[in-house]
């Protein structure tokens, strides 16, 4: 409980910090997210058997997560590979719980067309349309999976709203950064980001130690 509401503070301080300009706000706080969700899934996950890939794709965020702070092309490509291997991780926590449906691949497959064949169409560099495209590949593969696992509806409903706000951030990231600027693009692509994290974690966390409410 104290360290969700520790993440949660710390949450809203960042997104007041990128509202409000103030970037030594925003660089304390940012790199605090992930160890604190960290933390939590020491804590609550002790026994449960996907704790240290949790801990690795958490890792993995953190790391995007630095990459990012800095306004530099290099650092862009270093934060979205980070993410590319969190979201791996991810997958493979989900495959053991995944009952598969080609009718629920239908939303993701039209999202994935849709936005990297019309919202990025001819937005990106030579260098950065293939590593862009792959990363929503993989990053819509890690939402529909979510939405394929077949355990206590609680965690089901944790974890695939988790992971489709995790696409929405990282859509938001995308326009933002290649297409057009986006209002108060600190407070879209954080909040929804923060939930994402929290929720994923919670959700598998309720799942592994039976937790139906």
């Amino acid at each position: 409980m104290k360290l969700t509401v520790l993440y949660f503070a710390l949450l809203a301080l960042n997104i007041i910090g990128g509202l409000f300009g103030i970037q030594e706000l925003t660089f304390l706080t940012k790199p605090l997210l992930m160890p604190v969700l960290i933390g939590l899934v020491w804590l609550e996950g002790a026994k449960v058997s996907f704790k240290w890939p949790l801990i690795l794709a958490l890792l993995f965020s953190w790391a995007g997560d630095l990459f990012l702070m800095f306004d530099r092309a290099g650092f862009f490509v270093f934060g979205l590979g980070s993410f590319l291997l969190a979201h791996l991780v991810y997958i493979i926590i989900y495959r053991k719980s995944v009952k598969t449906s080609l009718l629920k691949a239908l939303p993701f497959i039209g999202f994935v067309g849709l936005f990297c064949f019309g919202v990025l169409w001819n937005k990106l560099s030579d260098e950065m349309t293939i590593p862009v495209y792959i990363y929503m590949l993989v990053i819509s593969t890690m939402a529909y999976l979510a939405s394929c696992r077949d355990v206590n509806v609680k965690s089901f409903e944790n974890v695939l709203v988790g992971a489709v706000l995790f696409v929405i951030s990282d859509a938001f990231i995308a326009v933002n950064e290649f297409v057009q600027p986006v209002l108060w693009p600190s407070f879209w692509v954080m909040s929804t980001y923060g939930f994402a994290q929290y929720l994923i974690v919670k959700g598998l966390l309720k799942d592994a130690l039976g937790v139906k409410s």
